[in-house]
């Protein structure tokens, strides 16, 4: 999941205006996910489906 952030981070870079605006664009794709998957239901316990 990671790899096109490392191919697109001189473009981002680049395009942001430095490294740290970079990663903050990089870091809120992450927290983007961390918080669907907190929202996503809790499966532990169930059976599998066919």
């Amino acid at each position: 999941m990671a790899v096109p952030f490392v191919l697109l981070s001189g473009y981002l870079v680049q395009t942001l205006g430095g490294y740290q605006n970079a990663a903050a664009a990089i870091t809120l794709v992450y927290l983007a996910g961390l918080g669907i998957a907190y929202l996503g239901r809790e499966t532990s316990g169930q059976a599998l489906q066919d």
